[in-house]
C-alpha cells in the first residue's frame, strides 16, 4: 500500500507544483523590467529587441498583431519605473505595417521618454527601433 501511494502522490506533488496559473510565471518580470528600463534609458537597441523578444515571447493565448500589442503595453506597464504615455497599433503606414509603444522610464527621479517602432512580420510583433 505504500508503494502504491507513493507511485500516486510524488507525480501528483510534482504536477500541481509545476503548474502554472499566470501567464508570465515562467519569465522573471523583475528581471526583464530592470534591463529593459536599463536598455531604454541608454539606447540600447540590442538589448531593447531582447528584452521586447522575452516578453513578446512570454505571451501565452494571444489570438493575432492586436492581442500580443495591447498585452504588450500591459506587460510594459507592469514594470515599477516604466509608463506608457501613448502608443498606436499600424499607425505606421509601411509595408508590413508598424506600431509604436512610447514609454516614460523613471530613474533616480529623473524622467526619460523613448519610443518603441515594432514591425508586423510574419504573423508577430517584432522589434524594429528605438528612438527618442
Amino acid at each position: 500500500m505504500k508503494k502504491v501511494l507513493s507511485y500516486v502522490f510524488i507525480p501528483l506533488l510534482f504536477l500541481f507544483t509545476s503548474c502554472n496559473t499566470e501567464d508570465d510565471d515562467s519569465l522573471n518580470k523583475t528581471v526583464v523590467c530592470s534591463k529593459l528600463a536599463d536598455a531604454l534609458v541608454v539606447n540600447n537597441s540590442e538589448k531593447v529587441q531582447a528584452e521586447i523578444k522575452k516578453l513578446i515571447d512570454a505571451q501565452s493565448a494571444v489570438n493575432g498583431l492586436k492581442e500580443s500589442f495591447d498585452k504588450l503595453i500591459v506587460q510594459i506597464e507592469s514594470c515599477p519605473d516604466m509608463q506608457v504615455i501613448d502608443s498606436c497599433f499600424g499607425c505606421i503606414e509601411t509595408n508590413p505595417p508598424q506600431s509604436e509603444i512610447r514609454v516614460a522610464i523613471t530613474v533616480n527621479s529623473q524622467i526619460s521618454n523613448k519610443t518603441i517602432d515594432l514591425l508586423h512580420k510574419d504573423n508577430t510583433l517584432t522589434f524594429y527601433n528605438l528612438h527618442d
